[in-house]
């Protein structure tokens, strides 16, 4: 191939990049940076059957910079309790207390925007700067503190325990955003990670 059919081509593809950009609309820009806040749904049976005394979800933050309008990288931290209570046939109890401290990295592709920008107009409706679909994955740093309490109902004296205990997490998802204006949304992704199977949540995306 000739330098000249290679310019041809260079030039027909960057004309294509530039109609594409003008016509999609893009959700997610280069440098844009999201702040999301949120709560996990769908812990894990860790109990096995125990009486459980707190029912509040895991709560947690993430933050990621768009290092293109397609793909944006960061951090995310999480934090959960739960409590357990064991009631035997005895005048014994045992209660136990898991708290969960998550920390990693997190990266997402953000397909949708660029299926707008190779489909343009035949997406219809989804063609839209308010929606935002995408993948991605985390890896991190799991710390699991335990204490156990209990009384034997022998003596009046009551017992403690606690545990440490730390390792390594991984898990993927997949999210869809909705924008109610250019700097404020929400967002639910399924997932598989440490402390459950979906995070639901808002965004305050921030444009330089």
């Amino acid at each position: 191939m000739n330098f000249s059919k290679i310019a041809v081509m260079a030039g027909l593809f960057f004309s294509l990049s530039f109609n594409a950009n003008a016509q999609g609309q893009q959700t997610l820009e280069k440098g844009d940076i999201l702040i999301n806040p949120f709560i996990t749904l769908g812990w894990y049976d860790y109990g096995y059957g125990l009486d459980i005394v707190n029912i509040l979800p895991p709560v947690g933050l993430n933050f990621e910079y768009a290092i293109s309008p397609y793909f944006s990288w960061g951090a995310e931290a999480q934090y959960g309790v739960r409590q357990y209570k064991d009631f035997g046939f005895t005048t014994g109890s045992y209660e136990y207390k898991y708290e969960y401290k998550g920390l990693g990295l997190r990266g997402s592709f953000h397909y949708l925007d660029l299926l707008k920008n190779l489909l343009d107009d035949k997406l219809g409706s989804l063609n839209s700067d308010k929606i935002d679909f995408y993948i991605g994955a985390t890896a991190g740093y799991l710390i699991t503190n335990t204490t156990q309490k209990w009384n034997d109902g022998l003596v009046a004296q009551n017992h403690e325990r606690k545990t440490f205990d730390s390792a390594t997490s991984f898990g993927y998802f997949a999210g869809f955003r909705y924008y109610f204006s250019q700097n404020f949304g929400a967002f639910a992704e399924t997932s598989r990670n440490s402390l459950g199977w979906a995070n639901v949540g808002l965004t305050l995306t921030l444009k330089f």
